[in-house]
């Protein structure tokens, strides 16, 4: 196969990796066909996030007090991470790869091989802004914003100092900061001011509208000849004949479901926790759970109180975000529960912990949201071509799929870049993030 039908490739999946995936290859001078089975892009983990952009936050969920902890998640009913077991092979294979990876020492790799990819990914996110000057605070209401995070209790403060020295031995700028100065930097803090013992501060970190910003690329991307868009395309199945991906997709057109056929050299496999059985009809195995989050979004009358910076609750696990005029509010890990379905039980308790914090917004009218996660046991995502030549993998970002989205689009672009040019340079070491090293 010559080297110009190389460079045709379809992108499965319009979430914002996928769409910054896309993004990174029409860059690199790749034909781009993007599928997408919904009638927009982002509208599924990526539509209603927490919308930090938490770049110096990437420490994975499996640590070492994630094993103490865990009575308390499997017994305690309003726990932010909530687990329903299932006699299911998946998950006890996933949970058994989960309380490997909580090692010290694994923790500590994982966090510093993630902290790479962040700092990778901020950069161009930081490029991105630059070639779009000011329009991206109302594109995508970005803004750098700093990112405090508190505790309330001596003990979990001090085990955030720790983790602040590891990651400023790896290049973050952080700060430990007493209640005073917690309550000095966000005043509006100021309802729970008793039970605050401290914070860490991080000044660098940014926000945004994921679903947004995954607009915002796509507009990007329609500006070139040799992207090609595909929405109300859901992939049926996938085959290779003769060195070439068959990708057979339903178009929903007017409820008129219409089965068609295109052929491409390579393929891009980043259709969230959907990849599973895409992948599984080419006989590649992905190691991806379901980490199911809640959000509300609230829009903010003109004497309503809330944080400029973004703010986020660890004992409580919930982070919250001004964009514009609404508050996001973003929250909890239900693992063993992939359906789409809002539990009502948890979005009171998201309410109830909120209220305490910010009692006079309007909860009543809030918007609700659950999405479905993808995640790796370790916490990493896979970015990497699988073990069929030319089926490429850019999955299991978690949590962190609006953080590490262009970093991610970018290193496999670069990645595909390579395969096909020796010559050509990869901005970072990709092995942490290997199909084989992730698994």
């Amino acid at each position: 196969m010559d080297k110009d039908n190389l460079m045709n490739i379809a992108v499965i999946g319009a979430g914002v990796v996928g769409v910054a995936t896309a993004y990174a290859l029409v860059k690199a001078g790749f034909k781009v066909s993007l599928f997408e089975k919904n009638n927009d892009v982002g509208l599924e983990a990526s539509f209603a996030n927490g919308a930090q952009l938490s770049y110096s936050y990437v420490a994975p969920l499996a640590e070492p007090s994630a094993l103490k902890d865990l009575p308390k998640y499997l017994i305690y009913k309003k726990s932010p991470l909530k687990f329903n077991l299932k006699f299911n092979l998946k998950q006890w294979l996933w949970g058994l790869q989960f309380i490997k990876a909580c090692s010290a020492a694994k923790s500590a790799q994982t966090t510093s091989e993630l902290l790479s990819l962040s700092y990778f990914s901020r950069a161009q996110m930081h490029d991105f802004i630059e070639q779009k000057l000011s329009s991206a605070e109302t594109d995508f209401q970005f803004r750098k914003n700093g990112k405090l995070v508190i505790y309330r209790c001596d003990t979990a403060l001090l085990k955030a100092a720790q983790q602040v020295k590891l990651q400023q031995s790896m290049g973050s700028t952080q700060s430990v900061l007493d209640k005073a100065q917690c309550l000095a930097i966000e005043p509006s803090l100021s309802t729970i001011s008793e039970k605050i013992v401290g914070g860490v501060y991080t000044p660098s970190e940014e926000l945004g509208d994921c679903y947004e910003f995954s607009k915002c690329l796509l507009k990007e991307l329609q500006s070139h000849a040799s992207f090609s868009l595909y929405l109300n395309s859901k992939i049926v199945n996938i085959n290779q004949e003769n060195n070439e991906f068959k990708l057979k997709y339903q178009t929903d057109t007017a409820n008129i479901l219409k089965p068609q056929q295109l052929s491409f050299a390579q393929v891009v496999l980043s259709a969230g926790i959907e990849s599973i059985e895409i992948a599984k009809q080419m006989n590649v195995s992905l190691p991806l759970y379901a980490l199911k989050g809640y959000s509300l979004t609230v829009a903010l009358k003109d004497n309503d109180i809330v944080p400029e910076i973004s703010i986020t609750d660890s004992a409580k696990k919930i982070v919250y975000a001004r964009l514009g005029d609404t508050f996001r509010i973003a929250a909890m890990v239900d693992m063993g529960d992939a359906t789409k379905i809002i539990n009502p039980q948890r979005i009171a308790q998201l309410i109830e912990e909120a209220q305490e914090m910010f009692p006079t917004l309007d909860y009543a009218n809030a918007i609700q949201w659950t999405g479905l996660r993808p995640a790796t046991a370790q916490g990493k995502p896979i970015i990497d071509e699988s073990p069929i030549p030319g089926l490429w993998l850019n999955v299991g970002h978690g949590a962190l799929g609006f953080t590490l989205a262009l970093g991610s689009g970018e290193l496999l672009a670069e990645l595909i870049r390579k395969k096909l040019d020796l010559s050509a340079q990869v901005s970072l070491d990709p092995e942490p993030f290997s199909y084989a090293n992730v698994r």
